[in-house]
């Protein structure tokens, strides 16, 4: 899943993201989030099916 805003990025700390990665870590998944080229903000995670209950 990628997600964009649709205003600019703005460098500020925070825990927000990094909880992000932890979960999808935690599943097998990576994350990234950051500026996009032009100038919004993206974050995209990948998290395998095969964690799911069958």
């Amino acid at each position: 899943m990628t997600v964009f805003s649709a205003g600019t990025a703005l460098a500020a700390p925070g825990f927000g993201l990094r909880g992000m990665r932890e979960r999808v870590e935690l599943l097998g998944g990576t994350f990234a989030a950051g500026a996009t080229a032009a100038g919004r903000w993206a974050a995209e995670a990948t998290v395998p099916l095969d964690w799911l209950p069958a």
